[in-house]
């Protein structure tokens, strides 16, 4: 019924809608803010899995403390950190770590250790983890601050102690925020952490010096047994009275006598005979009976009755408390190295065949005797014709040139004064047959006696001259290339170890005229050099982009502001050696510039999408408001029971009406939070998700409704629980919106699960899609029946679920018979 309401009225009923409104917004805002806390401590717990799972890489203790102390500060958002760490019983190895620590004199070490003791100590009691300022007051070096977080763990098996303090200062607390219950809790969980951390470090290390004592007692053990049993020596053990208790394999190998032979007996009463030096028996036996060390030879019998020279060492072996208990004797079968001298004699005519084939001039001289000696390949080299009659002529001293033969006198020549022992040259020579220069590479080397004097001098040479031009057309080559270096359109600088110039291109120079070189100067450590210079004002500033690679931005001579890319790396000679640094300078400066114009208009396009997640956001909110309200006030009006049947109809009308355009903003809002939030990957049970929405759908009606659930494989997958939440909530519901009313009606859900992917299988014998219909269903605000209320937005937020989970979703339906729609998703692994 109409009528006319009044001013007083209508102004009574707009001011109590502004109250209403203002009330929302604040409940609203409550809301919101209760959100931003709980994604600042989801951020907080974020840091602190990403501290735990760095603390277990770093494998350095000071690393490690370091990496404790920053967490602190960045977990925490506090000014400053302190970490103490101790052994209890040897105070030497104490760590202390301070960060964000800036003392208005100098640090004392001593009393913030005191400081920190003083606050684990019951004298200052400490309320969950927190400090407050009249604690601090206490102190002495950290009276300064205002509130902290402390906590201190002792470990008696393992002596030590480690104290942890985060605090802001009372000049600085207002920059920071203050520290609530949650900081306190979130550091009670931090500390346990860092205690389970440093103590396994502990634990690992004192088990790691065990094994590593333990392994190094092995392997001793091994050595030894293995010296004994596998040397070629062979290797006798008697009591203090020279009865054999061991020998070796090497031994019966050696005089054909088993251990089982010999054992109880002494070995001169089998292994010496008439042929033995009995000058070399009586000082055996005279050092045997004062139970000293000897090394003698003889000559000993074997078991078949031939002889072998034995090069024998006895040492006397004493216990702890200095008595005498046994004889260790090694005994060497030398009669081989007669046998070896002979195969030297071998290798040597061996040598001069190897220095014929390779043309090695070789010469010797004995300056005593004036005997001088060479091969004729040394002869061949000189281009000389030897005097049989005149053996000692020294030829090549007339065909070295004059300059090179004053300076290999003088080489000798400190040879001969024990200045050094060997020396290496190259010289020019003029070959006496027919002229040729050539060049050759010499060595020579001096051989001595016991008091220093020269007993000989062996020399050798060799023709590099091929070699040496081949050098020179590969210098030339390398000009060639330096030629083409110094045109191209990068600058080139080399420097050598002690940071001289070596080469620059043309390029380079170009960009030193303009810029201050001291800029763009660089040697081994870039990035410290780099520092240095920021902190000069030589450059501006420098970003770096992968190993030895760098982006710097400095100033040049007419204040224009340039950019260079530089990449840079070290230069090896023949040796292998690091002989200096090469570093390329590529100018950027317009490609910065193209840059920036991206970056700003990329930055403007985020604005734009941030203005419009706001819109959509602040609009959904508005409009649910208004909406919320209208539906309470006809909750109200329809159960006053004077209402007509005709006005109860109209009015649970405006209702459904109410509840479409509030699931229609709920789906908005669904809309908006899956394209602007990020994936968020947890662990879940699929089946109890699903099994959660069966409960929520199975009473929506008195009418009879099968759910079914089948799984194939493991229930726990890991996915983003929301979205997936969202996608299965809209599938199943609109399975059971547009059923068919009948007595078997029914939903079910076959789910796959393999280690790769998730495929979920949604049925149903409802209406079903017709073919024309079944290309638009997931289009927005698309509905392909009316036969229950709906949006039109539901199967479009899972098609954009389904795109951000990277799957795919596909639907099979017959109109009058029901619909299937599978999804298949790839998951992620922990």
């Amino acid at each position: 019924m109409n009528r006319d309401l009044s001013y007083e009225d209508l102004l009574k009923s707009y001011r109590d809608l502004q109250l209403r409104t203002t009330r929302f917004a604040f409940v609203e805002q409550q809301l919101i803010n209760t959100r931003d806390r709980l994604d600042s401590e989801l951020e907080l717990y974020k840091k602190l899995h990403d501290f735990n799972s760095r603390a277990l890489r770093e494998q350095s203790p000071p690393d490690f403390f370091r990496l404790l102390t920053e967490a602190i500060v960045d977990l925490f958002e506090v000014e400053s950190a302190i970490v103490y760490f101790e052994k209890t019983n040897d105070t030497t190895h104490s760590q202390l770590y301070l960060e964000g620590y800036r003392p208005t004199g100098p640090i004392d070490k001593a009393t913030i250790i005191s400081d920190l003791k003083s606050i684990a100590d019951s004298e200052i009691p400490i309320s969950n983890f927190g400090v407050r300022a009249e604690d601090f007051q206490k102190l002495d070096h950290l009276s300064s601050y205002a509130e902290g977080l402390f906590f201190c763990f002792t470990d008696s098996d393992l002596n030590y102690s480690t104290y942890l303090l985060g605090c802001t200062s009372i000049a600085k607390l207002p920059l920071y925020s203050r520290l609530e219950n949650r900081h306190r809790t979130i550091f009670s969980v931090f500390s346990k952490q860092a205690q389970s951390l440093v103590s396994n470090r502990i634990k690992s290390n004192k088990i790691q010096r065990q094994i590593e004592t333990i392994t190094a007692s092995e392997i001793e053990l091994r050595k030894l047994s293995l010296i004994s049993t596998k040397t070629k020596n062979g290797v006798i053990i008697t009591d203090k009275f020279g009865c054999i208790e061991w020998v070796n394999q090497s031994f019966s190998d050696t005089t054909g006598y088993t251990l089982e032979e010999v054992i109880g007996k002494k070995p001169k009463d089998f292994l010496q005979g008439d042929s033995s030096d009995q000058e070399a028996i009586q000082k055996l036996r005279e050092a045997l009976l004062i139970k000293k060390p000897i090394e003698v030879t003889l000559i000993n019998h074997r078991k078949d009755g031939g002889t072998y020279y034995n090069q024998l060492e006895i040492t006397p072996v004493f216990d702890d408390l200095g008595n005498h208990v046994n004889f260790i004797a090694l005994q060497k079968d030398i009669t081989s190295e007669i046998i070896a001298q002979q195969e030297i004699l071998r290798i040597n005519s061996r040598f001069e065949l190897i220095t014929a084939k390779s043309n090695i001039g070789i010469w010797e001289m004995y300056p005593k005797t004036g005997k001088l000696a060479w091969n004729e390949h040394l002869v061949s080299q000189y281009g000389a014709t030897i005097n049989p009659l005149e053996p000692h002529e020294r030829f090549w001293e007339k065909a070295i040139l004059s300059d090179d033969l004053e300076r290999i006198r003088r080489e000798v020549y400190a040879l001969y004064n024990q200045d050094a022992d060997i020396f290496e040259d190259e010289v020019n020579i003029k070959r006496l047959d027919n002229g040729a220069q050539r060049i050759l590479k010499i060595m020579t080397i001096v051989e001595r006696d016991e008091n220093d004097e020269v007993l000989r001098l062996v020399g050798t040479s060799i023709d590099i001259t091929e070699e040496r031009e081949a050098e020179r057309k590969l210098k030339a080559s390398e000009e060639k290339y330096r030629t083409i270096i110094d045109n191209m359109n990068l600058g080139l600088m080399e420097v050598d170890t002690f940071g001289t110039v070596v080469f620059s291109n043309k390029k380079f120079r170009e960009m030193a005229q303009a810029t201050p070189i001291e800029s763009l100067m660089l040697t081994q450590d870039v990035e410290s050099v780099l520092i240095q210079k920021l902190g000069k004002g030589e450059i501006i500033e420098y970003r770096k982009i992968d190993e030895g690679a760098f982006e710097i931005s400095l100033q040049t001579s007419n204040d224009t502001l340039v950019h260079y890319l530089i990449s840079s790396g070290p230069t090896f000679n023949q040796q292998k050696q690091i002989a200096g640094q090469i570093s390329i300078y590529l100018d950027i400066t317009d490609l910065k510039s193209i840059q920036q114009d991206v970056i700003e208009k990329n930055n403007e396009l985020h604005k734009i999408n941030h203005e419009l997640d706001n819109f959509v956001y602040s609009i959904s909110h508005d409009l649910r408001s208004p909406i919320l309200s209208i539906k309470g006030i006809l909750g109200l009006v329809i159960d006053n029971n004077t209402l007509t049947e005709s006005d109860q109809r109209y009015l649970a009308l405006a209702v459904e009406s109410s509840e479409r355009l509030d699931g229609t903003i709920k789906e908005i809002l669904d809309y908006s939070r899956n394209a602007r939030l990020e994936l968020q990957f947890s662990n879940f049970d699929i089946t109890e998700m699903v099994t959660g929405i069966f409960n929520d759908l199975r009473f929506t009606d008195n009418e009879s409704l099968s759910l079914s659930l089948q799984m194939e494989g493991n229930k726990e997958i890991c996915s983003d629980h929301y979205r997936m939440s969202t996608l299965l909530k809209n599938l199943i519901s609109n399975a059971v919106k547009y059923r068919r009313h009948v007595n078997d009606s029914y939903v079910k859900v076959d789910i796959q699960h393999t280690a790769e992917k998730l495929t979920i299988a949604i049925s149903d014998n409802g209406e079903g899609i017709s073919a024309k219909n079944l290309k638009k269903i997931f289009e927005m605000f698309y509905r392909a029946s009316s036969s229950a209320t709906g949006t039109g937005l539901g199967l479009y937020i899972c098609k954009e679920i389904i795109n951000k989970l990277s799957g795919k979703i596909n639907v099979k339906s017959e109109l009058g018979k029901g619909s299937t729609f599978e999804v298949e998703i790839m998951l992620q692994h922990d």
